[in-house]
């Protein structure tokens, strides 16, 4: 078997990770700490990466793509979960199965 590898200059692939080895520790240090009272979830997730990108985590191209992804979640009619526990937590048992308030 031959394989043709390609080949890689290591300063440029640690170049274009850099962010991925130095800011990792303080982006998860933050997500550790973050909350939101926003009431919904395409609120938070706004209000995650307009953070990402105030702390210097994302570039501005970062954001505005999100906000894209957002927007066209919405446009394709995808509902985002309600933020209620209650809803999140709520799973009906398949057909055929008894829920445990049943037994």
């Amino acid at each position: 078997v031959i394989h043709d590898r390609v080949a890689h200059d290591y300063l440029k692939d640690f170049q274009s990770e850099h962010d991925l080895y130095l800011k990792t520790t303080a982006m998860v240090s933050f997500l550790a700490s973050w909350a939101s009272d926003a009431p919904t979830l395409l609120e938070r997730l706004e209000q995650l990466w307009a953070a990402f990108y105030s702390r210097g985590f994302v570039e501005l191209g970062d954001l505005r793509l999100a906000q894209a992804w957002i927007r066209d979640l919405l446009v394709v009619g995808y509902d985002f979960p309600d933020l209620r526990l209650g809803k999140i937590m709520k799973v009906d048992a398949p057909q055929g199965v008894k829920a445990r308030s049943e037994f």
